[in-house]
């Protein structure tokens, strides 16, 4: 994990992307304040991409377990909000953090939500059921058009029509997790599909151009986009005082690994099983 912006305030933001850098335009997409950090996978030859971010951490999977000692080295009370982003083969380790029961302020998923020719329920549930905590009454014939409640966490998934050997497409796999048609719109006027938290940008093009598209342009404007578009803040944030998980996590976060930044500084360090 390497650690790109360091922000500012005592509360700010933080930004984590899998498989995608923290280039100019990402930066200006999450603010000055945001903290940015990526992680880009190893792995060894003949194992793919995918293996290496389903299990990228060895001791936890838990990444928001590991924050609060970030926080306090980086000069800050706590991270809020927790924007987690996966582009491509990425958006595998957002499924690992939600397997692991992890909830941040929301999850951006870049082109990258697959599954298997023949779906099994542990590709879809994980995002199915984030998708229904930020809102969505899925499965359902279309959306429902419900607004967001203030509160209410964010997922925002973006698709293009690429079909890669061996796996059904994100545009179908969403699909099947939301029971949607998603007609895609144009390239720089996706069809949006959103019911509460919820938004699916439904792109055209089924070609690798259009892919690494969604990395130089979709990325960048669906992470401005969702630090736009994020809930109220707890009460205690508001106040001024952390909140007691917060408190808890920062002590986690300076116990696990002696502390948040040098597990990030590890970059020599092989996460692979």
């Amino acid at each position: 994990m390497e650690l790109g912006q360091r922000g500012s305030g005592a509360v700010r933001p933080l930004v984590v992307l899998y498989h995608a850098g923290g280039t100019p335009a990402v930066a200006k997409a999450a603010g000055p304040r945001a903290a940015i950090a990526w992680y880009a996978a190893q792995w060894k030859p003949g194992t793919g991409t995918g293996t290496a971010y389903t299990t990228f951490h060895p001791e936890s999977p838990k990444l928001l377990d590991m924050l609060g000692g970030t926080a306090e080295e980086v000069g800050a009370e706590a991270f809020w909000p927790i924007v987690l982003v996966g582009f491509s083969a990425g958006c595998q380790a957002l499924r690992t953090q939600l397997t692991a029961g992890q909830e941040p302020t929301a999850y951006v998923a870049i082109d990258g939500i697959h599954s298997g020719t023949v779906a099994s329920e542990a590709q879809l549930a994980p995002w199915r059921g984030w998708m229904r905590k930020c809102g969505a009454s899925i499965p359902s014939a279309q959306p429902d058009a419900i607004p967001r409640l203030p509160e209410q966490p964010l997922c925002i998934a973006t698709c293009s029509q690429i079909q890669p050997s061996g796996y059904a497409s994100v545009r179908l796999t969403l699909e099947r997790i939301t029971g949607w048609n998603l007609v895609p719109g144009g390239p720089d006027a996706p069809a949006l599909y959103q019911s509460g938290g919820l938004t699916i940008a439904s792109y055209p093009g089924g070609a690798p151009k259009d892919h690494i598209a969604q990395a130089s342009a979709a990325l960048p404007r669906w992470i401005g986009w969702t630090m736009a578009q994020l809930p109220t803040p707890p009460a205690d944030l508001q106040r001024g005082t952390l909140p007691q998980w917060m408190r808890w996590a920062t002590a986690v976060g300076l116990l696990v690994g002696g502390s948040g930044l040098g597990w990030w500084k590890r970059k020599d360090r092989a996460w692979n099983p």
